[in-house]
């Protein structure tokens, strides 16, 4: 078995057969996190409703997400959110249930992260789709991304 270095890992040591200056960005990575908040408006926020919560932009790559939200339930049923991207509003996750307050971290969808998959447009953002119960008004979501470019 052997052990191989990335350019970067190499750069680092020296031991590149063309040694390169490894600049600290190489070397420790650059993400970028992008924060969100949200309160839903009086008249609640229907059932198939988006929020845009975050514009991703193009190039990059989304490596961690966290959101915390409060109970949205109306009490008329069971609220459940979508979480993905525009053109893919379930590819984190499907029918997540926000009936009670919690939090969701990227950790805990591991077979789904990291999103390997770069943003190709413009026009690609980090959504929330309302699923089975309308979101209850004045309740709030909030959380932020991180993608490396």
């Amino acid at each position: 078995m052997a052990t191989v270095n990335s350019d970067q890992v190499a750069g680092i040591g020296g031991v590149s057969a063309t040694p390169r200056k490894v600049y600290e960005r190489d070397w420790l990575g650059t993400s970028r996190k992008q924060s969100f908040t949200y309160t839903v408006p009086a008249g609640n926020q229907a059932i198939g409703d988006i929020l845009r919560a975050v514009k991703v932009p193009k190039g990059s790559f989304i490596v961690d997400f966290w959101f915390g939200f409060e109970a949205m339930t109306t009490g008329a049923g069971a609220a459940s959110a979508d979480v993905g991207l525009t053109a893919d509003g379930q590819r984190y996750l499907a029918g997540l249930s926000i009936d009670a307050a919690g939090e969701k971290r990227a950790a805990f969808v591991l077979d789904k992260m990291p999103d390997r998959a770069v943003i190709a447009d413009d026009d690609t953002f980090f959504i929330f789709t309302v699923a089975t119960e309308a979101w209850a008004a004045t309740k709030k979501i909030q959380g932020w991304i991180e993608v490396v470019p």
